[in-house]
């Protein structure tokens, strides 16, 4: 993999404000953000970890209570 712009925002994006996990079966990326605010650009990060990475991305919003 050769980094570009893209992947530099999405590690951007993971450093400030989300995390990385992992057991013997999954990945996950967690970001954290406003749901309403951030969801147009949750989907272009999923869009990057698809199209530069070649992963199938699953977006999930919980709800804060």
């Amino acid at each position: 993999m050769k980094l570009n712009g893209k992947i530099a925002e999405l590690l951007g994006a993971i450093i400030g404000d989300g995390n990385l996990w992992s057991d013997d079966r999954h990945y996950r990326i967690e970001l954290t953000g406003d749901p309403s605010l951030d969801a147009s650009y949750f989907q272009y990060l999923s869009r990057i970890i698809s199209n530069e990475l070649g992963g199938n991305p699953r977006t999930k919003i919980r709800q804060r209570g």
